[in-house]
């Protein structure tokens, strides 16, 4: 009977405590589930905000670009516009032409041979340019020559090279067309030649904007140089006009001569130093000038004129003119 007793009694014991540990394990497992339930909405309602965050923020952001957008394109107009008319500012230069120019008529006759100083004036820019001159210098026969000098060079530049690592310089070739007239007259005896000539070539130009970082200077420091070689013709009318004015002078040269010119041609500008519109300009030009002895007997013999195959093509003239001014 004892051990009957002793037996229910440890058997309720083991009842109450499976029960015990039953309802505790169910507790924390309650407690756990609404744990994980209670995270998972925290985690929703924080990728809730998140996502109206990031929306909020990307609407914003979206209502300052539709307002930055119009000046942000205007301003970029606005520098487009001035870089691209300081590309195209032209230079108006001055300075002393070393100019040799040594003609001889048929006759062997060099008394139309001018070598001596110019003053000279220049209207430039990357595609065309105007020379003029004009000066006196002691004749071969005594007595002085007046010389006086037009050159005009037109075209336009086939661009190789825009942009080279992100720095402006570029690289083209330069086509132009040339034409010329030249005025010689002897003072003593008032005998006068023209001189008009024109000719087409191409050559290699390069051109750079030189970032200086100089808050006077900024970008406006600006260079390009080019060399151009050019073939053609020229021709001439002597006069003598102490007898009769409108009588052709025979002394001259006869026919069109085949020509070979070579022009190089550097200049630098500071734009904008002056004020808005203007700048300076400093420039060097030279120019070599070859032309056939004799007169052409066709058109067709330019050609060989272009691909070095006359003998008869000498030295006959030379410029240097160091020049400076203004540009706008």
């Amino acid at each position: 009977m004892n051990l009957f007793k002793s037996v229910f009694t440890q058997v309720l014991t083991l009842v109450f405590l499976f029960l015990f540990t039953a309802s505790i394990n169910a507790q924390g497992f309650d407690s756990i589930v609404t744990d994980q339930v209670e995270e998972d909405e925290r985690v929703e309602e924080a990728s809730e905000n998140s996502k109206t965050f990031v929306k909020e923020a990307l609407f914003k952001s979206l209502e300052n670009e539709e307002n930055l957008t119009p000046s942000v394109i205007y301003s970029a107009q606005v520098n487009r516009e001035e870089e691209g008319s300081s590309e195209s500012t032209t230079s108006l230069t001055a300075g002393y032409i070393n100019d040799e120019y040594i003609i001889i008529t048929d006759s062997g006759s060099d008394r139309f041979m001018f070598d001596g100083e110019m003053a000279g004036a220049m209207i430039s820019s990357e595609k065309a340019s105007l020379l003029l001159g004009y000066g006196v210098a002691d004749a071969e026969n005594g007595g002085d020559i007046r010389s006086f000098l037009a050159d005009a060079s037109f075209g336009g530049n086939a661009n190789i090279v825009e942009d080279l690592f992100g720095i402006p310089f570029s690289v083209y070739v330069p086509v132009r067309a040339k034409l010329g007239y030249r005025n010689l007259d002897l003072q003593q005896s008032d005998e006068t030649m023209h001189v008009g000539d024109g000719g087409l070539g191409a050559g290699l130009g390069a051109s750079i904007r030189i970032p200086t970082g100089i808050p006077a200077l900024a970008d406006n420091l600006v260079a390009f140089t080019s060399v151009v070689q050019s073939v053609g013709g020229m021709g001439q009318v002597s006069m003598d006009e102490s007898s009769d004015p409108n009588a052709i002078y025979d002394g001259g040269m006869d026919g069109i001569r085949l020509t070979q010119n070579t022009d190089f041609n550097i200049e630098g500008k500071i734009e904008r130093l002056l004020g808005e519109n203007t700048g300076v300009s400093v420039g060097l030009t030279l120019r070599w000038q070859r032309w056939t002895d004799e007169a052409a007997d066709n058109f067709w013999q330019v050609f060989d004129v272009a691909t070095g195959n006359r003998d008869d093509l000498t030295l006959r003239g030379k410029q240097v003119f160091l020049r400076a001014g203004i540009n706008w």
